[in-house]
């Protein structure tokens, strides 16, 4: 053979060897996959396990008795890989957990179908549909995140898709979802700038929306719950009608009412039918165990047994309620009375909410006192929840205190008759920063990274540069 002829040939057996590598380096690669996939054999090593579903999810995943499947709508080459790699979780955790992408780009008419009161919805959504009913949950892309600003731009902080799409689920799971009504017309907390009560209800798979009790375009049913936020206006004569119909047929309401929201003649009337009346009395805590910086910043003794602190007890979570009135309780027939929370023996009631000072005076009236109760006809199954106060989630730092928001959320789900309450904590994005305990740590690490490391460098490099030039 000529040795052009075997360069050519050699050339060849090369050109194969490689190409047959690539074969192998790729079928290796499916192969693999496949076995991670079957096997569950990934490994999550962010701090904030933001690829992992926690022991919740699992727990509903495991007693999911329904096919469902995940429509993610990322157009092609945009994909939130963080959001596909989550969804494998699911699946591998449940056999009825089926993921399809569908580029809305491709099929500009398949959102559409899932489009309800005329919103929209967005590229990068979620939609979680029941394969054998129409019940199907829509979650907005931005909605999976939580965000922050900073110097007009939007930086995602935290992720919350677990929660998002584990309430889901959960929700479709549980039958048709339940609406909880922000009831407007009264001078209430403005929902649009306390935007975190209705993000934190929706993120549990309710539906949320503003309701007017008159001029409305959905009429209530018994999967509805009304949330009466500190009205500081009483209802009308047609209002009062409207609500007292609707909760004599079973109905659902939430009623937090503020120390100052003057005299609320038609509410007191649909306390009255389940045998409660609200004072107008400002509780005051004498002893320092039972409020935290103020006098009126109550630190309540807990009713362990009422069915709306469920998450609040096995949390051993505290609750501070600012500014609190009294509840005083009368029996009536078919009505079971609970209580939530008392402020303790020491305290007492400013019978002038205006006072200028906080002091016992006379005829101010003697604690404990009731501060918030459930109640429920056992005959037509209406329940209402009411609490002499709103201020515990009237502003964000308030809510913050641990068991406030949890407060909320276990109130509205006990009166909306929610079983079970989804809540998984978010999953921060920002890494940690490096926590320097003392200045003298502080100039050793100093001196550790601009001295001690570079000149080792130097040395090593130094000795393996002479003991190649003696070669």
């Amino acid at each position: 053979m000529k040795q052009k002829d075997r360069k050519g040939f050699k050339n060849v057996v090369l050109l194969g060897f490689v190409v047959l590598i690539v074969i192998c380096a790729v079928v290796i690669t499916l192969v693999a996959e496949k076995i991670e996939d079957k096997f569950n054999l990934r490994w999550d090593v962010t701090d904030s396990q933001i690829y992992s579903i926690g022991d919740t999810t699992k727990a509903l995943l495991k007693d999911l008795d329904k096919d469902i499947t995940v429509y993610t709508t990322f157009q092609s080459g945009q994909e939130d890989l963080t959001i596909r790699e989550i969804l494998k979780r699911y699946k591998q955790e449940s056999g009825h957990i089926k993921t399809v992408n569908v580029d809305p780009v491709e099929k500009p008419f398949f959102l559409q179908q899932y489009e309800t009161d005329g919103e929209s919805i967005e590229a990068s959504s979620l939609i979680i549909q029941d394969n054998n009913s129409e019940e199907f949950r829509v979650i907005n892309g931005q909605d999976l995140y939580e965000w922050e600003l900073s110097e007009d731009q939007l930086y995602a902080t935290g992720m919350i898709a677990e929660q998002r799409i584990t309430a889901a689920i959960a929700s479709i799971q549980g039958g048709s979802q339940t609406t909880a009504y922000f009831v407007t017309g009264h001078g209430e907390m403005n929902v649009t700038e306390e935007y975190y009560l209705a993000d934190t209800l929706e993120s549990d798979g309710y539906k949320v929306a503003s309701y007017d009790l008159v001029y409305n375009n959905a009429a209530l049913t018994d999967k509805d719950c009304l949330l009466f936020l500190s009205p500081t206006t009483d209802l009308t004569d047609e209002e009062y009608q409207i609500t007292k119909e609707f909760i004599d047929n079973g109905g659902r309401a939430v009623y937090l009412i503020n120390l100052l929201a003057g005299e609320l003649k038609n509410f007191g009337k649909l306390f009255e039918d389940f045998g409660l009346i609200l004072e107008d009395d400002l509780i005051v805590e004498a002893d320092s165990k039972y409020y935290l910086n103020s006098q009126i910043m109550i630190k309540p003794e807990l009713n362990e047994e009422s069915p709306a602190l469920r998450s609040i007890i096995e949390a051993d979570a505290g609750v501070v309620l600012p500014r609190c009135r009294g509840i005083s309780v009368e029996d009536k027939e078919n009505i079971e009375l609970i209580p939530i929370a008392y402020s303790s023996e020491s305290s007492y009631g400013k019978v002038n909410p205006y006072t200028e000072t906080l002091e016992k005076e006379e005829g101010d009236t003697a604690g404990p006192f009731l501060l918030g109760v459930t109640a429920e006809n056992s005959q037509t199954g209406a329940k209402m929840l009411l609490m002499g106060n709103n201020d515990f989630v009237s502003t964000l730092d308030n809510a913050k205190h641990d068991g406030n928001i949890a407060l909320f959320m276990d109130s509205v789900a006990w009166t909306s008759g929610k079983e079970e309450s989804v809540v998984i904590q978010p999953k921060t994005l920002v890494s940690a920063p490096l926590n320097i305990t003392s200045t003298a740590a502080s100039y050793r690490l100093k001196v550790l990274v601009i001295a001690v490391i570079p000149i080792l460098i130097l040395i090593f490099g130094s000795i393996v540069w002479r003991r190649r030039l003696s070669r």
